[in-house]
C-alpha cells in the first residue's frame, strides 16, 4: 500500500531520494587531486563529466523500498536509504496530510458508502463472498498485515467483539496482506478464532476499499453501506461496532475494556 502514500505531499520524497542520489555519486576533491596527479586534467574532467551524466539511483531505490515487506528495518536498499528511515518519513507525512486537512481526499471507504463486493478463500479454502454474507447479516471486515504493530494490538480486541457478538448472523473477516503461511502463524499467535482470508497477488480487495492504512475495519451493513470506518486503533470506534452489533441482536452492551487494562484511545496506523 506504499505507492498511495507517495501521493500525500508530492515532490517530497522524489526530492528526497535525488538528494540521497546525488551524495551519493558525488566525488571527493581528494579523488579530483589524485586523478590530476595520475592522468592530467583531461582525464579528469573526463571523469568529472562521467559523474555529471550518470543518472541517479536514489528514486529507484524508493520504488524499491515499496516493493519490500512491511516491517523489515534491517532490510537496506540502494543508496543507504533504509525501509525504517523510509517508514518513518512516511508516517510524518501522513500525520501532515491530515493535520492539513488533506487526508480526507485520499482517505478509505467512508460510513455511508458501499462497500464494493468481493470474493475471497479463507485459510481452509471456503469461499468467503461479501454478497452471500451480508445476505444472512452485517459484516466486520478488518484488513491487516502481520508485521504492523497496531494489527498486532488491535486484533485481540476484535476476538472479544467476536466471542461476544459473532453469532446470530454477524460475520466477522480479517483480510490478510500476507501469505496463508504468514497468516495462519499471526492466528494461532495473537489467539484469533474468526475467519482470516488472504487478499490476492496485487491487493485487489484492499485496493478497492481504498486503504492506506493497516488496520482498517469497516462495519458493514445488510444492505451494503458502511456504517462504521475505521483506521488504526481506535477505541470510539470499537465500541460503536460493539453497541451496533448487541442492539442487533438485542442484547445488553457489555463493555468491551476491562477497567484494570490501561487502553490508549487511539494508535494510528
Amino acid at each position: 500500500m506504499y505507492e498511495t502514500r507517495f501521493a500525500i505531499v508530492p515532490g517530497v520524497i522524489p526530492g528526497v531520494c535525488r538528494q540521497l542520489g546525488n551524495d551519493r555519486l558525488r566525488p571527493s576533491r581528494r579523488a579530483y587531486r589524485t586523478d590530476n596527479r595520475q592522468n592530467g586534467r583531461g582525464e579528469s574532467s573526463r571523469r568529472r563529466s562521467a559523474f555529471r551524466s550518470e543518472p541517479s539511483t536514489a528514486f529507484g531505490a524508493c520504488n524499491a523500498a515499496a516493493e519490500l515487506p512491511y516491517g523489515n528495518p534491517r532490510q537496506i536498499v540502494p543508496g543507504n536509504f533504509s525501509l525504517l528511515s523510509y517508514n518513518l518519513i512516511m508516517g510524518i507525512l501522513r500525520r501532515l496530510s491530515r493535520w492539513m486537512g488533506l487526508h480526507d481526499n485520499m482517505t478509505h471507504l467512508a460510513a455511508g458508502d458501499t462497500a464494493p463486493e468481493f470474493s475471497l478463500k479463507s485459510l481452509d479454502q471456503n469461499e468467503y463472498s461479501l454478497r452471500a454474507l451480508l445476505e444472512r447479516g452485517p459484516v466486520v471486515a478488518a484488513f491487516f498485515k502481520i508485521s504492523c504493530p497496531v494489527c498486532q494490538f488491535t486484533f485481540p480486541f476484535l476476538e472479544r467483539l467476536y466471542k461476544r457478538y459473532g453469532s446470530n448472523g454477524a460475520t466477522f473477516l480479517g483480510v490478510s496482506q500476507d501469505d496463508a503461511r504468514a497468516t495462519t502463524g499471526f492466528a494461532c499467535e495473537h489467539g484469533v478464532t474468526f475467519p482470516l482470508v488472504p487478499d490476492s497477488d496485487g491487493y485487489p480487495v484492499s485496493n478497492a476499499y481504498g486503504l492506506t492504512n493497516v488496520p482498517t475495519i469497516f462495519l458493514i451493513e445488510p444492505g451494503g453501506k458502511v456504517k462504521v470506518s475505521s483506521t488504526g486503533f481506535d477505541k470510539k470506534d470499537l465500541e460503536a461496532i460493539a453497541s451496533e452489533l448487541a442492539e442487533r441482536r438485542k442484547i445488553a452492551l457489555t463493555p468491551l475494556f476491562r477497567p484494570d487494562e490501561v487502553v490508549p484511545a487511539n494508535k494510528p496506523g
